[in-house]
């Protein structure tokens, strides 16, 4: 079952999931996700509503901890993971042997800016899920400056990408492994979970998402929004995401509509 819960700020989404977790107490376990700087505030409402024995059937992850507590359940937590000094020098590394191949990014690679940029953008391609030899096929054929640079970044991709899996190694991020992971594990088998706090998910949280709906018992997202859209695009498209996927695996959705209580004529704005 998935539900989504749409209204604007303080219109009380985050008070019902806090209540919902509060009444269904030790009957369930119960999964709170929250983006990584929200944390310590979702641990204190959660204490406020669920009081001091909140921690024996509920606790507050972000995908970097969900992905933890799944890797030490399928093994891999003991791996190593690149903090942004590694990539950086990893990045270097892959320069340094593509440098006769490159056309347009040979001269600049040694720059530490440039380096990071590239990590970055490796990073969203992860994020994504594009795959270096997606990224590839789909820049071959182009033609002119453009297609010379975004081939050299394709080869750069490649070649970083294949250092992190190297020698039977895996540095990528915990999130990339908590996505390969999460279909091997039971931890959020029959669980209730609930996602507050973020303002859209990448194609990989998607993915996790996706596999959360075929294991938890519930998945209750939160997501700023209004019935008109207009002003919460961003949302829209993200709830329509979330109902096309429950209908792809199969799950029953619900839509929740929430509307703040204005006391004041500054609380519009």
């Amino acid at each position: 079952m998935l539900t989504i819960l749409m209204g604007r700020a303080k219109s009380g989404k985050t008070e019902w999931m806090l209540r919902r977790i509060a009444a269904l107490g030790d009957h369930s376990r119960q999964v709170l996700l929250v983006p990584e700087h929200a944390t310590h505030e979702a641990e204190l409402d959660l204490c406020r509503f669920c009081g001091p024995t909140a921690c024996r059937s509920a606790e507050v992850l972000t995908f970097q901890s969900l992905a933890t507590r799944v890797l030490g359940e399928t093994g891999g937590l003991a791996d190593v993971t690149l903090d942004n000094g590694g990539k950086l020098l990893t990045m270097r590394r892959c320069l340094q042997e593509l440098h006769t191949q490159l056309k347009v990014f040979g001269r600049p690679s040694q720059r530490s800016a440039f380096l990071h940029q590239l990590t970055t953008l490796a990073d969203e391609f992860y994020a994504y899920q594009i795959a270096p030899e997606t990224l590839y096929r789909h820049v071959e054929d182009m033609e002119g400056a453009m297609g010379d640079k975004l081939r050299d970044v394709a080869l750069i991709f490649a070649a970083y990408d294949a250092r992190l899996r190297h020698g039977g190694t895996d540095t990528r991020s915990r999130v990339q492994k908590l996505h390969d992971s999460l279909p091997h594990s039971h931890y959020l088998d029959g669980k209730d979970l609930y996602l507050d706090g973020f303002s859209f998910f990448n194609k990989q949280e998607e993915s996790v998402l996706s596999l959360a709906l075929r294991r938890c018992s519930s998945v209750t997202v939160t997501l700023l929004g209004d019935k008109t859209g207009q002003q919460f695009q961003n949302a829209a498209a993200q709830k329509e995401r979330l109902v096309r996927m429950a209908r792809e695996v199969g799950v029953p959705c619900e839509i929740c509509w929430f509307t703040a209580q204005e006391r004041t004529a500054l609380d519009r704005l």
